[in-house]
């Protein structure tokens, strides 16, 4: 289509109209896309103003009206559309070229909107324990996509809740997700399961937690106060 540019400043030069100020001729072409759907579009400007343009749904290029542009480009763009139009090698150009559009976006698709991440996971207590806060067991699912995604609590295979929050963008065009549990009332060898449903995941992805560990942790937390002692986060685990 570079003849059609050339052609645009061709016939601006001959109709005299052109006295030599600077100005800018443009041909655009591309694509834009919503879901799977592609549109191609091809334009052909003078500073920034259309003078040509394709319509893909009527298989013709068209010019600029009055309302569009000055006499002098209007008569220019309607001998460019008369000469586009009368060569059928002219459309079918085009129609390759939305064709190829369409290719484009369905791989694009596919590598992006459609694609499939497994998510990671880890079930923990949080190392460092506050005066007065809540023991919470917590479930921490990353790196996943897309975001719709269902972690639920289980209490020794009996379902306590699910999580439907919404999952937080990473930046990386995936999520993540933390999904708490209150510990309040639990009971020795209670076995506390997270579990998580999503597309990218043939099975559930499911990670158990025992309530042995918790209540060492915290008898551990709890006799350290009443000493006197105070204990570092991350080194009285165990202690």
């Amino acid at each position: 289509m570079r003849q059609c540019v050339n052609l645009l400043w061709l016939l601006l030069c001959c109709s005299g109209w052109y006295t030599g100020s600077g100005f800018v001729v443009q041909e655009i072409t591309g694509c834009t896309f919503e879901k799977e759907n592609a549109t191609f579009y091809y334009y052909m400007t003078f500073n920034r103003l259309t003078a040509v343009q394709y319509i893909p749904t009527e298989k013709i290029f068209i010019h600029c009206n009055e309302y569009q542009c000055i006499d002098e480009i209007r008569m220019v763009a309607t001998n460019i559309t008369v000469k586009l139009n009368s060569k059928p090698g002219m459309v079918s150009r085009m129609q390759q070229e939305e064709s190829k559009c369409q290719a484009q976006v369905n791989e694009f698709w596919e590598r992006t909107v459609e694609r499939r991440v497994q998510p990671s996971m880890k079930v923990f207590l949080p190392d460092t324990v506050f005066e007065g806060s809540i023991p919470q067991l917590v479930c921490h699912v990353w790196g996943f996509y897309p975001a719709e995604i269902v972690v639920s609590w289980f209490l020794n295979d009996t379902i306590l809740v699910r999580n439907y929050t919404n999952a937080v963008p990473v930046g990386d065009w995936t999520y993540q997700i933390v999904a708490l549990l209150d510990m309040r009332g639990s009971m020795p060898g209670n076995k506390y399961t997270c579990v998580v449903k999503h597309s990218s995941l043939q099975d559930l992805m499911t990670e158990d937690w025992r309530l042995i560990t918790l209540i060492a942790a915290f008898v551990s937390w709890r006799n350290a106060k009443k000493s006197g002692y105070i204990p570092i986060p991350g080194y009285n685990e165990g202690n």
